[in-house]
């Protein structure tokens, strides 16, 4: 179910062994093609961006989309592997930040490389209804798993500005997987109409359900997993490896929601196909997006607690500045006081992850935070057992759910997880 090389540069270096006398981009383009097998990115990206360039020049709209095509799977690549990078601790304080830019900057840019891509090929009609569908995927993907800076969504610890936060943050996120939705949508719908038994169909079908589960929609994913099951099984026969991939997901979907009997069903089908001993998935799904209050921060109880104190302060400052005391007048127009209700004080946004169990209304009946910080382990699990979430209902019947979800915590400071 996975490509080696993108759709583009396995087009690219075709072209070259039918061409008696490669171009520069060829050229260019075999040498791309090395590094990215390579995972030498950041020298094939420069490469790659030359190729655009002369591609523009050349005028080929058809060659264009492939080079713009090439060089943001190059760019998503990279985002990938910095993500994972950050996930592991595995880069250097000191370069933090150019990997940061490095991360949001390349993101950025594969977006709009992408989005070029899509109108000209739309446009002009042209291309392989294969490269359409992938770059409709990869522009699906990169929609949900990067958020670009939003310079309006203030840290603040007050309730205007926690509204504020929520409502942007609830804003963006639904503006961006409202349309990578469609376009996975659109990515199966033009490769099912290409040809219902190509890989690409199989894998945008795949994508599609991958990415529904990921966001939360346990309806979607699972009847999407099950087209996606069924399809290899017709295409490829029911012992074909690339039946494992889906089949994985589907037992993650089957658990999460209660359905054991139907897991266990489909882990037995995985160990027949595998030949493997195999067990059930402990990582859990996340199902942050179905509850009503995931978008909305929170004040931890020290800070809380601070504000009421540095409030009470700046009251009885104020009674007490009559007294002609210098110190005492300085605390009455001192702001230290007033500053966790105005936003000026310094906050700092903690996602912290919580395990939880959902019964089939919705109720959350057990939440276990994964951060180390006692404090805020006790603020996240509060938080998130007022949480209400969409209920789960399979054949009519409404059943319990279990996952996670992420709770954003505002701090003074930075904490670690577990």
């Amino acid at each position: 179910m996975k490509y080696n090389l993108s759709l583009s540069i396995i087009f690219l270096l075709c072209s070259i062994g039918a061409a008696q006398e490669p171009t520069r981009s060829q050229q260019l383009g075999r040498s791309v093609a090395e590094l990215y097998q390579n995972g030498k990115y950041d020298e094939a990206i420069p490469i790659a961006e030359e190729i655009v360039g002369l591609e523009r020049k050349a005028a080929t709209v058809r060659n264009l989309v492939s080079a713009l095509e090439n060089l943001a799977e190059l760019k998503i690549a990279r985002f990938k592997r910095l993500i994972a990078e950050f996930n592991a601790g595995a880069i250097e304080p000191d370069a933090i930040k150019d990997s940061l830019a490095k991360l949001n900057g390349g993101a950025e840019s594969a977006e709009k490389n992408l989005r070029e891509a899509i109108e000209l090929a739309d446009r002009d009609a042209i291309g392989p209804a294969e490269q359409r569908a992938a770059i409709r995927s990869n522009l699906a993907w990169l929609l949900y798993h990067y958020q670009p800076n939003d310079p309006e969504l203030v840290i603040a610890f007050d309730k205007t500005g926690r509204d504020k936060f929520e409502m942007r943050s609830r804003a963006r996120y639904q503006e961006r997987i409202g349309e990578a939705a469609n376009l996975y949508r659109q990515a199966s719908k033009i490769a099912q109409e290409a040809d219902p038994k190509s890989n690409t169909a199989l894998l945008t079908t795949y994508k599609f359900a991958e990415f529904a589960l990921a966001n939360g929609d346990l309806e979607d994913a699972i009847q999407l997993l099950e087209t996606s099951i069924a399809d290899v099984e017709r295409i490829y026969g029911p012992k074909s490896a690339s039946i494992v991939q889906p089949l994985e997901l589907y037992i993650k979907a089957l658990t999460a929601t209660g359905q054991d009997d139907l897991a266990f069903d489909a882990l037995s089908r995985l160990v027949r196909v595998t030949g493997k001993s195999a067990e059930i998935s402990k990582d859990p799904v996340n199902i942050s997006y179905r509850a009503d209050k995931v978008f909305a921060p929170v004040n931890s109880s020290s800070v809380e607690a601070n504000a009421t104190a540095n409030k009470e302060t700046a009251t009885l400052s104020g009674r007490s500045a009559t007294f002609n005391s210098s110190f005492e007048a300085m605390l009455a127009v001192s702001t230290h006081g007033r500053q966790l209700y105005n936003g000026a004080f310094p906050a700092n946004i903690n996602k912290v992850p919580v395990k939880v169990l959902v019964d089939e209304s919705g109720k959350v009946v057990e939440a276990e935070a994964g951060i180390a910080d006692k404090d805020l382990k006790r603020d996240a699990e509060k938080a998130v057992m007022d949480w209400k979430f969409k209920p789960f209902t399979s054949a009519g019947k409404p059943r319990r759910m279990k996952g996670y979800v992420v709770c954003t915590l505002f701090t003074d400071r930075l904490m670690k997880r577990l």
